[in-house]
């Protein structure tokens, strides 16, 4: 009986294991081990250039979108595959959308930052 017992809470306790996750792009320090990446962080730190890297899913895809701070009235919003392959970019003027992504920005889910502003640095 106490063998059957055994069984069964091993049964539950390896059915409960959360399913290994494969990291995104194949790496799981993105910053550090994909080069067009860190590149991109460092031209922009060295022009001093305000930016924000999020790294998301889009249908089983990571997708990395890098928005940087223009000018007191620009944004830019760039979209990249793991092999930094652009997808698309947006960007936001006084004088309104400049260009447009579709649905891309909505498809996006689990959204993480995975490097905050910056401005001068």
């Amino acid at each position: 009986m106490k063998s059957l017992l055994l069984i069964l809470l091993l049964t539950a306790f390896y059915q409960s294991q959360p399913p290994q996750i494969t990291p995104p792009c194949g790496v799981e320090e993105p910053l550090q081990e994909i080069t067009w990446l860190k590149n991109k962080v460092s031209y922009y730190k060295k022009e001093g250039i305000a930016l924000t890297i999020m790294q998301a899913q889009r249908g089983g895809e990571t997708v990395f979108s890098i928005e940087c701070v223009l000018g007191t009235d620009a944004r830019e919003t760039t979209y990249y595959r793991c092999n930094g392959w652009e997808i698309c970019k947006t960007s936001v003027t006084i004088a309104g959308l400049r260009s447009w992504c579709g649905d891309l920005p909505a498809e996006l889910t689990e959204l993480r930052m995975i490097y905050p502003e910056i401005a001068g640095n």
